[in-house]
């Protein structure tokens, strides 16, 4: 009787766990084009750093928003040159950050047509993901359908 509670109490907690990561990552790219206004981006420009060196509005508020910044170039660091003879130094990206409590948690990057060690992956997503408090944590890349292509304690693209 217990094991036959078990099974559909385990499908309910694994529906309600919300969205995975990448999935995520999917529904800010699906939105991307209006995650914010015109006007609502125009507003960014006036955040800035306070005393405890956290993002907030105007009025005082903690930045907590994504913004989206399209066709950002993204340059890549040694390390990636290193690995990467065939001389990609950067590219353009649809770029995310995202801001929750005045700090920058995540940033995400759209690539398309992106060389990654002997592989060329038609569309991916490179996520740097941060502390409550801003400090690098990891960074993720996968390949358009969630699969893990790297992941390391090392932002491993850009340094």
């Amino acid at each position: 009787m217990k094991c036959s509670l078990l099974i559909p109490l385990s499908v309910l907690v694994l529906a309600c766990a919300g969205p995975s990561s990448f999935e995520s990552v999917e529904q800010l790219y699906q939105n991307f084009d209006t995650l914010l206004s015109p006007r609502e981006f125009a507003e960014t420009v006036r955040y800035k750093k306070n005393a405890d060196g956290v993002w907030e509005t105007p009025t005082g508020e903690l930045v907590t928003i994504d913004i989206p910044f399209g066709s950002h170039y993204l340059s890549f660091g040694s390390r990636y040159a290193a690995a990467h003879p065939d001389g990609v130094e950067g590219m353009y990206a649809d770029h995310i950050l995202r801001y929750e409590n005045g700090v920058v948690t995540r940033q995400f990057f759209r690539f398309e047509n992106f060389p990654y060690k002997g592989v060329r992956y038609e569309l991916c997503y490179y996520v740097i993901v941060f502390t409550a408090y801003g400090s690098f944590e990891k960074a993720i890349l996968y390949n358009k359908n969630g699969k893990v292509i790297h992941e390391e304690a090392f932002n491993f693209l850009i340094a």
